[in-house]
């Protein structure tokens, strides 16, 4: 799914491959883009395996629209919510869809833990491959390229008077917005006057990659690979 409601572009739930290739952003009121899932919240019980997963955002609703839900075979993991570490994963075996109270009752595997209501859940079958090559963010407010996925390469991009962080990676838990990041290359991009103001990450006026609100939480991120990048920014950090 993708809106141009506040982020320039947003993907929620997506599977496969997106490549922006040659792109401009300019002027938006939010996000170049934010790649994302959601950490569902568990409820209402129907059996020992059939759960409702609700998508509870601040706003009431998905991204979409819709209820986002997974499918038949999708592999769901159950998450800390306190450090978004996976404690282990089930497999969907049947969903039934309630719009209108914007729910879906997933019926895994096998049964969840007697704690599940206190977890969250996230479906990692829902994660595309990212390629963003040759593009520009210029007079952007908040970040350039919001990234909860992976792989993901970035390289030969400009940015120019984001407000924010340009390249931020990494869950953010308040947002139930996830996942960690894996397999990152962020190659050959320049970064000019950016992380000043809104959307700015931890003084970062170039990359942030780490997960909100959790600070001391190690291997969330897996394989980043960061160079011969240029940075001319104002914040305390590249």
């Amino acid at each position: 799914a993708c809106s141009v409601a506040g982020d320039s572009s947003h993907f929620v739930a997506c599977v496969g491959e997106i490549r922006m290739e040659g792109c401009q952003f300019s002027g938006a009121g939010d996000d170049a883009t934010n790649i994302h899932n959601y950490y569902y919240r568990i409820s209402a019980p129907h059996g020992s395996k059939t759960h409702d997963l609700i998508v509870d955002t601040c706003w009431g609703s998905s991204h979409h629209g819709m209820v986002d839900a997974p499918d038949i075979g999708d592999k769901m993991a159950l998450v800390d919510p306190g450090t978004t570490r996976e404690l282990e994963t089930f497999t969907v075996a049947a969903v039934k869809i309630i719009p209108q109270e914007w729910r879906a009752e997933v019926t895994f595997d096998r049964e969840l833990p007697g704690d599940a209501p206190a977890r969250r859940m996230i479906n990692l079958t829902r994660f595309p491959s990212v390629t963003i090559r040759n593009c520009s963010v210029v007079n952007q407010r908040a970040r350039g390229f919001l990234i909860k996925t992976g792989p993901v390469l970035i390289e030969n991009c400009l940015f120019i008077h984001t407000t924010g962080t340009p390249i931020q990676c990494g869950s953010e838990m308040p947002w139930i917005e996830g996942h960690s990041v894996h397999d990152v290359v962020i190659h050959n991009n320049w970064f000019i006057n950016c992380g000043y103001s809104d959307g700015a990450i931890e003084g970062a006026s170039c990359v942030a990659v780490l997960p909100l609100p959790v600070r001391s939480v190690a291997g969330l991120n897996k394989r980043i690979l960061i160079e011969g990048n240029l940075c001319d920014s104002p914040g305390v950090y590249a």
